[in-house]
């Protein structure tokens, strides 16, 4: 594990269990909606590995080369900080160039690695909407968790990548094997996002995928994101409007297009 000091300065360190603990500590302090299973914005959830991604992007839209990463802007809302990156074709250079590249940099909040193998670094500010933990370096090098006597209280934060497309579709072949269920988070983006039941979720994917398996429920773990902090809610008995799948899938090729 790395810890990064203020300026940006990075530690490799060993992570130690807090005293009594058998479990990993981690999840103590990601408990942000970034780092749950469960979801703000509906039952579905496609999920992509970045370098996959940037490589379909790549082959649709750069002609095989490498996509520029740009600073676009930061969103602040009520309680969440928004940074996003803007990803184009090369060839577009000229028209964005009135934004940053995005470069790695003592105090950088997110980078993009190319070694050992390509890979996207983030450094969140606050993994969690309350503190009630604090990280100890020890002795021989190691960090441990250890309470705090008072809660904390940040606004928490993630990176956004948004692909410019402009009127185009950015096509993926692996659709069915990237789609995951989701169990409706604390909080809703908009007060009219529809959930559904597990079993009415999988009756909907099937039909568009006859023969698919059961829908399988989002687990953060595949991602290699240590928490435990997403247990699902009890389902509702009370019946709930059913959610159009096919308007998700639709969606989903709709990949956040820049608007000048």
């Amino acid at each position: 594990m790395k810890m990064v000091r203020p300026g940006g300065k990075e530690e490799d360190v060993t992570l130690r269990k807090a005293e009594g603990e058998q479990e990993p500590f981690l999840s103590k302090f990601a408990t942000s909606p970034a780092f749950l299973s469960s979801s703000r914005y509906g039952s579905y959830r496609f999920t992509f590995d970045l370098r996959d991604v940037l490589d379909r992007y790549s082959e649709q839209f750069c002609e095989r080369q490498k996509p520029e990463m740009r600073i676009w802007k930061t969103v602040m809302y009520k309680q969440e900080v928004m940074y996003v990156v803007l990803v184009h074709s090369p060839s577009e250079n000229e028209k964005f160039s009135e934004h940053p590249l995005l470069e790695e940099q003592e105090n950088s909040i997110c980078a993009f690695r190319e070694e050992p193998e390509p890979h996207f670094i983030w450094r969140p500010q606050a993994m969690c909407e309350t503190h009630n933990y604090k990280l100890t370096k020890n002795q021989d090098d190691s960090v441990s968790a250890s309470p705090v006597n008072e809660d904390e209280w940040f606004m928490w934060d993630h990176v956004t990548l948004a692909l410019v497309v402009d009127d185009q579709v950015l096509s993926f072949t692996n659709l069915r094997e990237s789609l995951r269920f989701c169990e409706r988070g604390d909080c809703q983006v908009k007060k009219t996002t529809k959930f559904q039941k597990y079993n009415v979720a999988n009756e909907e994917v099937k039909k568009l995928w006859p023969d698919s398996g059961d829908l399988e429920r989002f687990d953060p773990s595949a991602l290699n994101i240590p928490v435990d902090a997403a247990a699902a809610p009890e389902e509702s008995e009370e019946s709930e409007e059913s959610e159009d799948l096919s308007k998700s899938v639709a969606s989903l090729k709709i990949i956040n297009r820049y608007h000048t």
